[in-house]
């Protein structure tokens, strides 16, 4: 029985502890809901405009069409300049006298030009310029798949923006409601007219409802630090001007696409297979190129050469 009471009176104890705690917190506000201008065609603009990855993928697709030259190179005659000049001093002194010594001097000047084509080499040469050609179209699909996954992680991080607004303002308005409800039961339990664990539900839901527009705040916080990163700003946090617009504004409708037709549609037309299509049509050229080595290479071959040598010295 004492046990009973020590129990009971220790509940009354904490229970007038958190009420009063609760009751300090009434007057507690929220703060304003973040408010930008950000549009979803503006952020991937500003991504597509300055990420790293959009270079690379375009200096990949000018060095693809640097081989390109490289290989049709080999369609044209090929000239060899060559060229020489040697000046030479010579001395002689007889054994048998050596009070004799002569003293030459020459120049020496060659210069010659081949020039050489290339006439049948079993084909392995249009195999070379189609597999370069292939490989443009790869590093062209391969930028447009860089820039349909950069557009895929900006559109996932801007709605989660948009859902973490949201969620805050469900949550403002559920701890502004609450706090209201408080209010009315707080009345109404000095009145008499209602336990105070009735009132206290409604404090309970009232910090519940403050704590999830915090945890939003902080998920808006983490997802605004990756829009940062996929538009290369220079700040680490994501400017206010530049928070997402709201997401009221956007309507929501159509009818859902048909499953096969949209996967037609994929197969034919998404970047990442269109890049693998080109890279095995670049693959089975270059398989040509080496059946090449079989057969027997053709070439035309010009040269001609001048020398001259003259005496500057003899004495």
């Amino acid at each position: 029985m004492f046990k009973r009471i020590v129990i009971a009176w220790s509940l009354l104890l904490a229970l007038g502890t958190w009420s009063w705690a609760l009751e300090g917190t009434v007057d507690a506000s929220l703060p304003a809901l973040p408010q930008g201008s950000l549009t979803l065609r503006e952020a991937q603009s500003r991504a597509l405009r300055n990420s790293p990855g959009i270079a690379a993928a375009v200096a990949r697709i000018e060095a693809a069409e640097a081989v390109v030259a490289q290989a049709r190179a080999s369609l044209w005659p090929q000239l060899t300049l060559t060229a020489g000049y040697r000046l030479q001093d010579s001395t002689m002194q007889p054994d048998w006298a050596p009070e004799i010594r002569r003293d030459d001097s020459f120049n020496n000047f060659r210069a010659g030009l081949q020039g050489g084509w290339l006439v049948f080499d079993g084909f392995a040469r249009q195999a070379r310029i189609l597999a370069a050609r292939h490989g443009v179209e790869a590093s062209e699909a391969g930028l447009d798949e860089v820039k349909r996954l950069l557009c895929t992680a900006v559109n996932n991080a801007f709605f989660q923006a948009q859902l973490a607004v949201e969620k805050m303002r469900i949550a403002k308005s559920n701890q502004e409601f609450n706090r209201l409800l408080e209010a009315d039961a707080d009345k109404r339990w000095r009145a008499g007219a209602i336990a105070e664990a009735e009132k206290l539900n409604f404090s309970v839901r009232a910090l519940q409802a403050e704590s999830d527009y915090l945890a939003a705040a902080q998920n808006l916080a983490v997802v605004g630090t990756v829009l940062v990163e996929l538009m290369a700003l220079p700040d680490a946090r994501l400017p206010e001007a530049l928070y997402p617009v709201s997401a009221l504004d956007r309507e929501i409708g159509g009818a859902v696409p048909e499953i096969g037709t949209e996967l037609k549609y994929a197969l034919a037309h998404r970047s990442d297979l269109m890049a693998l299509k080109a890279r095995l049509a670049a693959a089975e050229q270059r398989k040509k190129t080496e059946r090449g080595k079989f057969f027997p290479s053709v070439f035309r071959r010009r040269r001609g050469a001048i020398q001259r040598s003259e005496r500057t010295r003899n004495h």
